[in-house]
């Protein structure tokens, strides 16, 4: 069985009042983490949802309670997104599940473990498109969302690429690139009182929506499709609509 392997590499317990649920920790120099497990939901496969720090149990338990209601057989091979769900105790709104080409868990332990092992958690439905390659989301998780961080802001997904004729800083070449919310806000702050058309900010959401946002006659644009103008105006007012086009 898949909890008799386990317990040669960890102390594992049951939780008081969770049936079918188990729960073991380990330290690190600056961190806690807390992990829950089930072997029960999905047969053959560990159900793994880890916490770095300390949570009320109640945020806890009202998360692993909801696992069931969607999980299935889908999360045995792919990522799954589970969106629009109204947890009572906690502002994430979406979950996600991944296999194990999309983690490391138990991968140090055994092959075995690595392979069965499906991590679960919490999120916010801009932190992840639901679509996103292994590598996409190991990168995510490594520099843009701590996913073990249960009491983090919102790190939602972007993709830019600028240039910025007045501060002389642009990415490289015409790929658009992973970055965090902050960048994008200095990008936008940077943008402001730049006369130069070539200048430019282009942004891909976790929908894979795409905006182009540009100067013409000391006016910012946004552009669809590099062709359909959305907006024109003050700065004000298109940061506005990208922070609205980010997180909604």
């Amino acid at each position: 069985m898949l909890l008799d392997d386990l317990r040669e590499y960890c102390e594992i317990s049951n939780i008081k009042g969770m049936e079918d649920w188990y729960f073991y920790s380990n330290k690190t120099p600056a961190f806690i983490f807390s992990h829950y497990l089930n072997f029960s939901l999905l047969e053959g496969y560990i159900i793994k949802v880890s916490i770095r720090g300390e949570m009320e149990v109640k945020v806890i338990y009202d998360f692993l309670m909801s696992i069931e209601k969607f999980i299935n057989t889908d999360c045995t091979n792919r990522i799954v997104k589970i969106e629009n769900i109204a947890y009572k105790e906690t502002e994430f709104n979406s979950m996600l599940f991944i296999p194990s080409q999309y983690h490391t868990s138990f991968s140090t332990f055994s092959d075995k473990l690595y392979q069965k092992t499906i991590d679960v958690f919490p999120i916010y439905g801009c932190e992840f498109s639901g679509d996103e390659s292994p590598d996409i989301v190991k990168l995510l998780r490594q520099n843009i969302v701590s996913t073990v961080n249960w009491k983090r802001e919102i790190s939602p997904k972007i993709k830019l690429r600028y240039k910025n004729s007045k501060t002389k800083s642009e990415t490289i070449g015409k790929k658009l690139y992973l970055e965090k919310w902050s960048i994008l806000l200095h990008e936008l702050n940077n943008l402001q009182g730049c006369t130069d058309s070539s200048s430019f900010i282009e942004i891909e959401n976790y929908k894979n929506e795409y905006i182009h946002i540009s100067i013409l006659n000391s006016n910012v644009m946004v552009i669809r499709n590099k062709k359909e103008v959305l907006l024109q105006g003050e700065f004000e007012e298109i940061k506005r609509y990208v922070n609205n086009f980010i997180f909604n």
